[in-house]
C-alpha cells in the first residue's frame, strides 16, 4: 500500500447495538469479498505508556501497533465485534498511519460486520474478552 492515497472513513456503515457485545458496525449495504469497508487512521500510544492504558475502559478499543505501541483507529475503526467467524479483515499499514478493513465473506444488508482480534481472520488463539 505505500504510496497510495487512500479515502479515508467508514463507507456505508454505520452503529447501532450489537447482540454480539455493546456496540457493533454494520452494513447499510450488501458488500462482496474484497470491498474496502473503511480505512481509519489512527492515533498511536508509545510504548511505555501501553501498560497504562491496560487499567482503563480503552483496553477494549485498541490494536497492538508494531512495533510495541498501541492504535486507536478512527471513525468505526475501534468498535467492530469480536468473531472467530469473521466477515471483515484489517491491515495495520503503519506507513500510512491507517488500518483498512476489508470484507472477506458476503456481508448482508443490517448485518454486523466482526473481525478477528488476533489479526488473522483463521487463528483461534482465544481472546482476552474480560476487559477492567
Amino acid at each position: 500500500m505505500m504510496g497510495r492515497i487512500l479515502p479515508l472513513g467508514p463507507r456505508k456503515l454505520y452503529l447501532r447495538s450489537s447482540p454480539i457485545h455493546g456496540i457493533g458496525v454494520f452494513a447499510a449495504t450488501e458488500r462482496r469479498p474484497g470491498t474496502l469497508l473503511e480505512v481509519s487512521p489512527v492515533l498511536v500510544v508509545r510504548g511505555k505508556h501501553v501498560p497504562s492504558l491496560r487499567q482503563t475502559v480503552l483496553y477494549r478499543y485498541y490494536f497492538h501497533w508494531p512495533p510495541a505501541a498501541a492504535a486507536f483507529a478512527l471513525g468505526y475503526g475501534s468498535l467492530y465485534n469480536h468473531s472467530y467467524q469473521p466477515t471483515a479483515s484489517f491491515e495495520m499499514d503503519t506507513e500510512q498511519g491507517v488500518i483498512v478493513f476489508t470484507a472477506i465473506q458476503p456481508i448482508g444488508q443490517n448485518q454486523e460486520i466482526t473481525i478477528n482480534y488476533n489479526g488473522n481472520p483463521e487463528d483461534l488463539t482465544p481472546v482476552r474478552l474480560d476487559w477492567p
